[in-house]
């Protein structure tokens, strides 16, 4: 009763390969999958058993925001230890204690979440049911039965080239279906800004090989 048991996926399924070739994975109804910021390729479920503390939400689902890093400061507090980070160089992390949204119900304590930076020209951003997508994802959709017969034949769309970045209200549109960044050009540019500002303070690579972080190349 006094073990925490979590599992987490690191990512949606691949629905189809770079090279275009079609791969068995269903996200259905999110669109896209892994190699993509839409929904289908970070939006992933995680399941925690936990007797003392969770009884009382057992077969529940918990929608709050968070990120796979949170699990390091989630972990920290359940354990009575202080997450920051304390070596040489210190740097402030990024991970949040979910722990009370999650044993309550509730809000999650984090509220705004980047995943991918690429030097500011490829990723995503999330402020409460917004979010940003910047550069360009594979964003096709499946349906509830695929990979089917037909499968092997289906010509994929090139992917969405979302520049400056398309932006979604999931709250209206989990989907992701409706690109309101020409619609709400303020809260597009104020998100992206943020986006930019958070690529700014990268203290860690993001992809294979070294470069200067920090750089940040405008689109426009």
């Amino acid at each position: 009763t006094d073990t925490l048991l979590v599992m987490v996926s690191d990512n949606g399924g691949p629905i189809v390969e770079p090279s275009k070739h079609w791969s068995p994975a269903n996200n259905f109804p999110l669109r896209g999958g892994k190699y993509s910021y839409f929904e289908g390729g970070i939006n992933v479920v995680a399941m925690a058993r936990y007797p003392r503390l969770l009884s009382g939400r057992a077969g529940q689902m918990w929608h709050g925001l968070m990120h796979a890093s949170d699990w390091y400061a989630t972990f920290c507090s359940l354990a009575g230890v202080d997450p920051s980070d304390s070596g040489p160089g210190k740097i402030a992390i990024d991970s949040i204690n979910t722990w009370p949204g999650i044993v309550s119900g509730g809000e999650s304590p984090r509220q705004e979440l980047i995943v991918g930076m690429a030097e500011g020209n490829h990723g995503a951003y999330r402020s409460g049911p917004w979010k940003l997508v910047v550069g360009r994802n594979m964003g096709a959709w499946v349906g509830k039965a695929y990979p089917n017969r037909s499968t092997p034949g289906t010509t994929w769309p090139d992917p969405e080239a979302c520049s400056p970045a398309c932006l979604f209200n999931l709250a209206a549109d989990p989907r992701e279906e409706l690109d309101l960044f020409k619609h709400h050009p303020v809260k597009g540019g104020e998100l992206l800004n943020r986006f930019r500002e958070l690529v700014g303070q990268l203290s860690a690579v993001d992809h294979d090989g070294d470069f200067p972080h920090g750089k940040i190349t405008d689109p426009d």
